[in-house]
């Protein structure tokens, strides 16, 4: 959008609210939108001003964050109608000055993270994530909560729900606004669940780990009834997670995991990087995923967003494409390359029936299998002296037919 343009969206919400001092009458049976902010009250009372302020709303929300994305869409309404309340008179370029003004502060968070833990460091710093043994995480705190006359209730209160399985992870975001802060901290958090889970590659119900508990369902109680003669109880355990050990192995070159790592601190990427990391992350999601032909088609995702070289739908001649790069990523000779092609194929099939709907067993079947395709794409081009020099999808195919034709 243009200045023009921005301009009159701002007009336009500018002439869709109503702004009073709390002391004046207003009819609060009509009222659909309403902020108070000191001794001002703005609002609306008619549904077409209601829309347009919204799609105005949208539309500078854009704009702002073209300039400056360190805000959230609440934030900056607030920041938008107090503006208003203060000068009603302001303009596009003062409110812009506004937003470029704000602070960049540096935030911490620290979450428990339930299914892993590890006993003989007291901290294992990977850059953009730190974690923490249970066994030192109240001295931790000790020195990361400021001094305050809530600060043991407040470490307390953290600590209440230790328990045996689980350490605490550290990350780093930095932004204008705490709602902000919280909405990239999730992400990143969401990363690492997703990060740990592909390295471990079990969807086994004891290697369960994760910051965020996707596994469990909303309501973690039930009473059941059949034939009017039967009554049962269940209620779940709202933290169901493994014991699992952080150890060498999340840590190691050799399996790819290590580089892993340093490709979350990088900051420039290569676009295989990128697509790698991307395609992790999908084998993440694929092990916690209850339903397992969503895992399985999930696995797929993560190979298709890593080895894709056209974009669109999958069509026969990208599948080809695909099973032909797996191949060649995978198999060290001819007749390997066959072999692998030919089961990549057919486990492609079993994709398809999925996709269009059909009820089969054969996911679960595979589940394990296409598991560890999906890991050994990822850690042949992360760790594979040929390939990890590969820096696009473009290398990767000349790379490919050099080999074909070679």
């Amino acid at each position: 959008m243009n200045k023009e343009s921005v301009a009159l969206e701002f007009n336009i919400l500018k002439e869709s609210i109503t702004v009073k001092k709390r002391t004046e009458f207003v009819d609060d049976d009509n009222i659909i939108f309403e902020r108070t902010k000191d001794n001002y009250r703005i609002y609306i009372d008619d549904n077409h001003k209601y829309e347009s302020y919204k799609n105005s709303l949208n539309k500078l929300f854009l704009w702002i964050t073209n300039k400056t994305p360190e805000v959230t869409i609440d934030y900056a309404e607030d920041v938008i109608l107090d503006l208003i309340i203060e000068d009603s008179d302001i303009d596009i370029l003062k409110l812009e000055n506004y937003f470029l003004k704000l602070p960049i502060i540096n935030f911490t968070f620290l979450r428990p993270l339930y299914g892993l833990s590890f006993y003989n460091e007291n901290i294992i710093d990977k850059g953009k994530y730190k974690f923490i043994s249970a066994s030192y995480i109240k001295e931790y705190l000790l020195g990361f909560i400021p001094d305050n006359p809530m600060k043991e209730h407040w470490i307390n209160r953290f600590l209440e729900n230790e328990k045996r399985g689980i350490c605490y992870v550290e990350t780093h975001v930095a932004t204008r606004e705490p709602a902000k802060a919280e909405e990239l901290a999730d992400k990143n958090f969401k990363q690492l669940d997703n990060v740990l889970r592909y390295m471990m590659g079990d969807r086994t119900s004891y290697k369960k780990l994760g910051v965020f508990n996707y596994q469990d369902e909303s309501m973690n109680f039930s009473i059941l009834k059949g034939n009017n003669d039967f009554l049962q109880y269940n209620h779940n355990n709202p933290f169901r997670y493994g014991y699992n050990k952080l150890d060498s192995y999340f840590f190691d070159y050799k399996n790819g995991n290590g580089v892993i790592w340093d490709l979350l601190n990088k900051e420039n990427k290569t676009e295989i990087q990128k697509r790698v990391l991307r395609g992790l992350e999908w084998v993440g999601m694929s092990i916690n995923e209850k339903d397992v032909n969503m895992a399985f088609i999930q696995c797929f995702f993560a190979i298709e967003c890593i080895l894709q070289d056209q974009q669109g739908f999958i069509t026969k001649s990208i599948s080809a494409q695909i099973s032909e790069y797996v191949a060649f990523i995978l198999g060290d000779n001819l007749e390997a390359r066959i072999e692998i092609e030919n089961r990549f194929k057919k486990l492609y099939d079993v994709r398809s029936k999925i996709a269009h709907g059909n009820q089969t067993d054969e996911a679960k079947i595979n589940m394990d299998e296409i598991i560890e395709i999906s890991k050994l794409i990822i850690i042949n081009l992360l760790t594979k002296d040929d390939l990890k020099v590969i820096n696009s999808i473009s290398e990767l195919r000349n790379y490919i037919t050099h080999k074909r034709y070679g």
